[in-house]
């Protein structure tokens, strides 16, 4: 009987850019208005999401941070409103023989979301499994649909970050 073929894993690659901090920067939070009308078995059916992302680099391009949003529409009057939005604060290493990408490069990518994603994922469900009818869980997302592409993006004024 033959074996499958293992999957083989990527490589890792140092491109020289770490994570300084990921934390919590906006909950807002409500049940509709009319929640306790509603059966308790009531799916947390919240309709789609708006997702926003905000980025920013410091004058020197040293430092830079991924803001990555979630909201609801409650105009579609969805169980729960909510605002729920995540932080990371990114910066160059500086190290020899690190292969370097250069921060702007990294947050025009895909990369960008991908590391604050998860983070905004946990968030959410965190959030809404506090409310009455369980938590939401966002489906994965494809960065690429952000309007980041592969291509750093001509330079733009952005603004500097707030130091923790």
């Amino acid at each position: 009987m033959a074996e499958a073929d293992e999957p083989v894993a990527a490589e890792a690659v140092d491109v020289g850019i770490k994570i300084v901090q990921v934390f919590l920067e906006t909950v807002q939070f409500t049940h509709r208005s009319d929640a306790l009308s509603l059966p308790a078995e009531t799916k947390p059916n919240v309709g789609n999401l708006k997702l926003q992302v905000e980025l920013g680099l410091t004058s020197d391009e040293k430092r830079g941070y991924i803001n990555l949003e979630a909201r609801t529409d409650p105009s579609l009057s969805p169980v729960y409103n909510f605002e729920i939005g995540m932080v990371c604060l990114v910066a160059l290493e500086e190290r020899e023989g690190t292969p370097k990408l250069s921060l702007r490069e990294f947050l025009d990518s895909p990369a960008a979301i991908n590391i604050v994603y998860p983070f905004l994922r946990e968030a959410v469900a965190n959030v809404t499994q506090r409310g009455r009818f369980g938590p939401v869980w966002m489906n994965l997302v494809d960065p690429k649909a952000f309007g980041l592409s592969e291509k750093p993006s001509a330079p733009v004024e952005t603004p500097k970050p707030t130091a923790p």
